[in-house]
């Protein structure tokens, strides 16, 4: 990331960089780490991002309903996410909390644009983590039905409260914190 001076150029950043993960697989930020709960333990998983928003504070997965961190929502809803860009040096956290979407429009409408490659992890005939007697992939064994997997598929929203970003600089680094209310945004610098 180049210098910046303030917190609004900071901001404006990480959200372009955020955009620009959704557009291009190349992206660093493309794959989060993104925690759970289970059982009062954190668990975590490299998703692939899907979405952003930044009016709404928002981004998205894509993720299986059958998968436990599913139920785990049920329980808590807290999470926490992480990305980082080697190359520019910059660490992205994310706090706040996580909401399922199976059946709106937006989601509708992202099942119907998935290629079948992509949709064929969501018909797989096991749930997704439970063991196997053998190696499996999880993949149906043969062709199926254009909206088989649907019920299964759902768009993983995350409600974004804070907003850390470090940015690793060999003359300093620089570290700036955003805070989401009801009342705005909350900028602060932060000490490294």
């Amino acid at each position: 990331m180049e210098a910046f001076e303030s917190l609004e150029e900071i901001y404006s950043r990480v959200w372009e960089k955020l955009q620009m993960a959704v557009a291009s697989r190349h992206e660093p930020w493309r794959i989060a780490s993104v925690a759970t709960v289970r059982d009062r333990h954190p668990e975590v998983r490299s998703m692939v991002m899907r979405g952003a928003d930044s009016d709404k504070k928002i981004i998205w997965f894509h993720t299986d309903l059958r998968s436990p961190k599913c139920t785990d929502l049920k329980h808590c809803p807290e999470g926490a996410i992480l990305f980082h860009d080697n190359p520019d040096h910059v660490q992205l956290r994310l706090n706040g909390f996580f909401s399922l979407d199976p059946s709106s429009t937006q989601s509708e409408e992202v099942w119907n644009n998935l290629h079948p490659p992509s949709r064929k992890c969501y018909q797989g005939p096991f749930v997704p983590s439970s063991t196997s007697p053998v190696l499996s992939s999880n993949l149906p064994l043969g062709p199926n039905p254009l909206h088989a997997g649907r019920e299964n598929f759902a768009r993983l929203i995350f409600s974004i409260t804070q907003m850390d970003c470090l940015i690793l600089k060999a003359k300093g680094h620089i570290r700036a914190r955003w805070l989401f209310t009801g009342n705005g945004v909350e900028a602060s610098w932060v000490n490294p």
